[in-house]
């Protein structure tokens, strides 16, 4: 078959609809898939088949990555659920197009991969810039601060962030000597990137920060050869840890342990207009160390927050919560009676979080940091300690997503529950198992690699893990640095998440791993 227009016409196109794509990955779906069908079809109509294939043979790790794709097309012959298991596979198309296509063209060059790589931060800033001036603009507090990610998964957002983070690494290290514009505008986008996970609070993508640091510093630990900065670098790491291990440490003994006790607690009989308060010692709920539900009077609260806000009492604030919970909550976390003086002790300011959702005045003080993040997760796990509570709570409903996870594939060890029963054989378990757990929060494992197992068994995971490590090890000699980082943020988000089972998750993947693991020249480094 003849290419339909010029070779170098054909280039263009790649490298355009590859930019687009590139572009797309935190901005808008349609456009990703667009532009995959461009990067695809121009593919088809370049014709050169002879080349290709043996530009395959040549990287023939490509054939064992196709298993991940062809272990769940094996799963469609157990699946009782056909149509899902179609939309499954319909829906990792990417995986297995977009490396066949990096891995059978001509490998990109310098200046192409500096293209890619650089529109795709410059989105990257753009995305994150716009979601900051949403937070500081129209959002109200760190209720739901995932919500600041407007148009993809706050987690898969946090991943792009990271990858930036080390492509700008990548750019500093590789082009030397820098100019001082240069290294002082890539200074400040690097930590633009880390203040902006923190803004983001993401656990899965500090967690992931914190790693790849530390991946950083072992690399240039290793490649130094003077042994006081060897020893620098190494003795910074270890501060670093030793720090970050002090500061969770420190914050979980005044959560947990800096608590009003029972005897401590002045409990008040009538409020300052004469009507009773009710204390219910035996609900020990707690906010910011303050017992939640004791000197407490809805008939006053009823009336005056009515008076003072447009959201009534007996409704619901704006995460779905019961605004008379989200309103004791608030009052609780700053000291005050639940009362008709304690309603008119709040700011307009303070209203406004409340009809948001915001429970605790911590969010409101604490707008960038980890802190309100960190505590958010003592409170889940607090909840679920005492009451049970799994719904609603990330870091718990997680456990719960993962025990479930391990139950289903302990039942189907071998060769899983089919490519498309996912979603029923999951919902079956929570029906029976987990009575506790809301059904809007009925989702997966949420750890890819579990997920798989349960799709396909222990064999189909084999496969699975096989594909997905060898071709790394495979082009160990021909990858740089940032090839190696990414794919370390990829397998640590698939601990955490079910990565491959989002469309922007599996175009993510596909188009960094196919870029960076299939696209180089066998003989030679990028």
């Amino acid at each position: 078959m003849r290419a339909l227009f010029a070779p170098e016409i054909h280039r263009k196109i790649f490298i355009a609809s590859g930019l687009l794509a590139f572009v797309s990955l935190p901005f808008s779906k349609f456009t990703l898939t667009i532009a995959l069908m461009f990067f695809f079809t121009n593919w088809l109509l370049e014709g050169k088949w002879i080349q290709k294939w043996n530009r395959l043979k040549s990287n023939y790790s490509i054939f064992f990555f196709f298993g991940i794709y062809i272990s769940l097309i094996f799963g469609l012959l157990l699946t009782q659920n056909f149509t899902y298991g179609v939309k499954e596979i319909t829906q990792k198309l990417p995986l297995l197009l977009i490396p066949l296509i990096f891995a059978s063209t001509k490998p990109v060059n310098e200046r192409e991969k500096q293209l890619l790589l650089g529109f795709f931060v410059l989105a990257v800033l753009v995305y994150s810039l716009l979601s900051t001036y949403f937070y500081f603009s129209d959002y109200r507090g760190s209720g739901n601060v995932r919500d600041i990610s407007l148009f993809v998964s706050h987690i898969r957002f946090s991943l792009m962030v990271n990858i930036s983070i080390t492509i700008v690494i990548w750019g500093m290290s590789r082009f030397r000597p820098l100019s001082k514009l240069r290294f002082v505008l890539e200074t400040i986008l690097l930590s633009w990137f880390i203040i902006y996970l923190f803004i983001l609070q993401s656990l899965t993508g500090l967690v992931i920060l914190m790693v790849m640091v530390s991946f950083y510093c072992f690399y240039y630990a290793f490649k130094i050869k003077k042994i006081f900065y060897k020893f620098s670098i190494l003795l910074a790491l270890v501060l670093l840890w030793l720090m970050s291990a002090s500061y969770l440490f420190v914050n979980a003994r005044e959560y947990f342990g800096n608590r009003q006790c029972i005897d401590e607690i002045k409990l008040l009989d009538k409020t300052d207009n004469g009507n009773p308060y009710k204390n219910y010692l035996k609900d020990v709920q707690y906010e910011n160390g303050n017992l939640v539900w004791v000197n407490l009077c809805r008939e006053e609260l009823e009336k005056e927050w009515n008076a003072r806000s447009s959201i009534k009492y007996i409704s619901n604030d704006n995460l779905g919560q019961p605004i008379a919970s989200t309103l004791v909550r608030y009052l609780t976390s700053m000291g005050l009676n639940k009362d008709s003086l304690g309603v008119w002790s709040l700011s307009e300011e303070d209203i406004n979080y409340i009809e948001q959702g915001v429970t605790n005045v911590l969010f409101k003080e604490h707008k960038i940091g980890f802190y309100p993040r960190l505590y958010q997760t003592f409170w889940e796990i607090d909840q679920y300690k005492t009451y049970g509570h799994v719904s609603g709570s990330s870091l718990v409903q997680r456990y719960v997503f993962a025990r479930a996870g391990v139950n289903i594939f302990l039942n189907n060890f071998w060769f899983g529950i089919g490519t498309g029963d996912l979603t029923d054989v999951f919902n079956t378990y929570y029906k029976e198992n987990e009575p506790r757990l809301n059904p809007d929060y009925w989702y997966l494992s949420h750890n890819q690699f579990l997920t798989q197992a349960v799709q396909v068994g222990f064999l189909g995971l084999l496969v699975f893990l096989w594909g997905w490590f060898f071709p790394l090890y495979n082009q160990r000699n021909s990858l740089d640095l940032l090839s190696f980082a990414f794919f370390i943020i990829i397998t640590l988000s698939m601990f955490n998440e079910d990565t491959l089972q989002t469309h922007v998750g599996v175009s993510l993947t596909a188009l960094f791993y196919g870029l960076f693991l299939f696209s180089v020249d066998s003989n030679k480094s990028l």
